[in-house]
Parts: C-alpha cells; sequence; structure tokens
C-alpha cells in the first residue's frame, strides 16, 4: 500500500474545503455590503426629505404627532359607577388627589344611606377640569334612577345601563337623555329597561269631550302610537294623557290596546281597562244598533288570549210619552197661533198610552 497517493487526496481536498470556504466569505461580504448600501440610501433620502421640509410643513408634522399622541392617551381615560345591591363602586381615571375627593363627595350626597367604594386612581392627561366634573354630576345624577346598574364616561362619551327604579324614574332618565348635556358631553349609549308593571294595567275614558289615558304602555313606540290612533278616531277630543312606560305587558297587547281604543271611540262616553289579558268596556252608545255592532266588531278584533267583558247601554228611541210631552205641545202651539183645533184631527197621547 502506498502512502504517497493516500497523502495526496488528503491535501486536495483540504484545498478544495477552503476553496469553498473562501466563495462563501465572499458571498457574504457581498451581501452585507448591499445591505450597508441600502441603509445608507434609505437614511440619505430622509435626511434629503427633511432639507426639503419647509419651516412650517416641520411645524405641522409636530404638531400632528403631539395631537395623535395625546388623542392615544385620552382613549384610555375612562370612568364609571356601578350601583351593585347597597354599594356603589367608583372606578377609573380622575384628574387629581383634590378631583377625586370631590366626586367621592358627590357620590356620598347621591347615595347617602348606601356604601361606597372607592377604587379611582389620579391619572393624567383627561379632560378639562370643570368639564369633567360637569360630566361626573350628570353622571352620578342618572345613576340615582337605577335600581341597579352603572353610568361611564370615556373619550366617546356617556353609557348607561341598568333597570329603572320606577316608571316616574325610567321617565325623568329618558327625559334627560334628551338633553341638555353638561359642556362636551355626547351620549354614546343608553340600554335602560323600564320596571315590571304586575298587573300590566291600561285604561282609556271618554267623559265630556275629553280622552284621558292612564297606567301603561309596553315601550315609548307605542305609547307614541296611541296618541296618534287617538287623534284620528275621537276628532276634537281633548287628550289627557297620563300613560308610563313599564314591562310586562302580555303578548299582543298592542294589538288588544288598539281594538279597545276604537271601541271606545263608538261610544258617546265610557271607559276601557286592560288588566292584564282581560279587557272591561262600559260606556253608552247612542243606540242599540251601535252597541250590538261595537261588541261584534270587539270580539273579532280582540287577539285570543284575551277575555272581554261588556256593559253597554243605548238610548231608547222616542216613546209615544216622548211625543206627547215633547213634539206635540210646540205643534199645538203652533197651530192656535194659525186658528186650528188640533183636538179634532189628532189622537190624545197620555202616560197611559192613549184612549
Amino acid at each position: 500500500m502506498s502512502v504517497r497517493p493516500t497523502l495526496l487526496s488528503i491535501a486536495g481536498a483540504m484545498l478544495l474545503a477552503a476553496a469553498v470556504g473562501l466563495a462563501g466569505m465572499h458571498d457574504a461580504c457581498r451581501a452585507d455590503q448591499a445591505s450597508g448600501e441600502a441603509a445608507a440610501a434609505s437614511e440619505s433620502k430622509e435626511k434629503k426629505n427633511a432639507k426639503q421640509q419647509t419651516p412650517d410643513e416641520a411645524k405641522s408634522a409636530a404638531d400632528n404627532k403631539a395631537a395623535s399622541d395625546k388623542d392615544a392617551a385620552s382613549q384610555s381615560y375612562g370612568w364609571s359607577a356601578v350601583r351593585d345591591g347597597a354599594k356603589i363602586k367608583l372606578r377609573g381615571s380622575v384628574p387629581s388627589e383634590e378631583d377625586r375627593r370631590t366626586v367621592l363627595g358627590m357620590a356620598k350626597a347621591h347615595f347617602a344611606d348606601l356604601e361606597i367604594e372607592d377604587q379611582q386612581k389620579v391619572k393624567a392627561g383627561g379632560p378639562p377640569k370643570e368639564q369633567w366634573l360637569g360630566a361626573v354630576s350628570f353622571a352620578l345624577k342618572q345613576l340615582t334612577h337605577l335600581s341597579d346598574g352603572g353610568v361611564r364616561l370615556t373619550d366617546s362619551g356617556f353609557q348607561v345601563d341598568g333597570a329603572a327604579k320606577s316608571a316616574e324614574d325610567y321617565k325623568q332618565l329618558r327625559q334627560a337623555l334628551t338633553g341638555p348635556f353638561p359642556t362636551g358631553l355626547s351620549i354614546q349609549g343608553s340600554k335602560v329597561k323600564a320596571p315590571v308593571a304586575d298587573p300590566f294595567v291600561f285604561s282609556a275614558a271618554l267623559e265630556a269631550n275629553i280622552l284621558t289615558f292612564a297606567g301603561n304602555v309596553p315601550s315609548e313606540e307605542m305609547h307614541k302610537r296611541i296618541l296618534d290612533f287617538a287623534e284620528a278616531a275621537f276628532g276634537g277630543a281633548t287628550l289627557n294623557d297620563k300613560l308610563m312606560v313599564a314591562s310586562g305587558a302580555p303578548k299582543r297587547w298592542d294589538d288588544a290596546a288598539l281594538a279597545a281604543i276604537a271601541a271606545l271611540s263608538r261610544l258617546n262616553e265610557g271607559k276601557v281597562t286592560l288588566s292584564g289579558s282581560e279587557l272591561t268596556i262600559d260606556g253608552m252608545a247612542p243606540d242599540r244598533s251601535t252597541a250590538t255592532e261595537l261588541s261584534f266588531q270587539l270580539r273579532k278584533d280582540l287577539p285570543s288570549v284575551f277575555h272581554s267583558s261588556e256593559t253597554i247601554r243605548w238610548k231608547e228611541a222616542g216613546t209615544q210619552g216622548d211625543v206627547a210631552n215633547t213634539i206635540l205641545p210646540r205643534i199645538k202651539e203652533i197651530a192656535d197661533t194659525e186658528g186650528l183645533a188640533l183636538d179634532r184631527v189628532l189622537p190624545s197621547f197620555g202616560g197611559n198610552g192613549g184612549r
């Protein structure tokens, strides 16, 4: 076996490896050089653009960046108050320690009989102090109308959700959300549930051309629909509206209420009452035919889940006695003036039905 050829083979392999390594290093150097040239070109371009900006353009760019930074900071500035049973929970950001104490005092004034849990944190970057405190005062006032729920202030505006304590509280809260509002405050959302009425009672009474509504309606939309329907059905009658929004209406209540009002519109005077799924109607119709038609139409229009009880009266047509006591005296008066003797040509009418 010859050693020399083996040594030559090893030496050749080493030279080949070295050549490959040098080639790789050369490629890497070229890549680094290209990268460096690109970065330098980008930096040079940025400097060139900066040099091309006018002083006004540079100031505008700086102002835009500052405004963007301020907007980003304000988006995280929020405050909330939640009513949870016998406790009021205050959370979120306040502009200063003094403002924290002011808000705590507001909460204690509005909810003197409830525990106040204060977890507010001082944080810069909020709205102007007086504007912010005005918004907080408005929010806490609305919270007093809720049996549970909360109010929230964010960069987007004011939000309220929960359940109203009573029909009157619901009405006042709805009115407050129509404005006017504290400076700078806008309403972002409202999800407040009306209180439950059990039984759910509605009534409409017509007397002396005055139509009075009282009791409950399931929504503001239905409230308006009832008033519009009544204006069309009762013509010149004066409307006295005492309706309050509440939850708990039976199914198809809207149809039942409109059917009841339509029936009432055919009476000279009377009253309809819906209590749960029971409808009662009591009143005076102009005649028997109207009373009969009214009763038939009401039973047809009333949803099957409702039951009705009707007490409809009507005026009887004139009787013989009415003719004798009202019409004949007037005719006799005219006849006497003309010199006629009616007793010779007309029958006698009396309380006993004649002779």
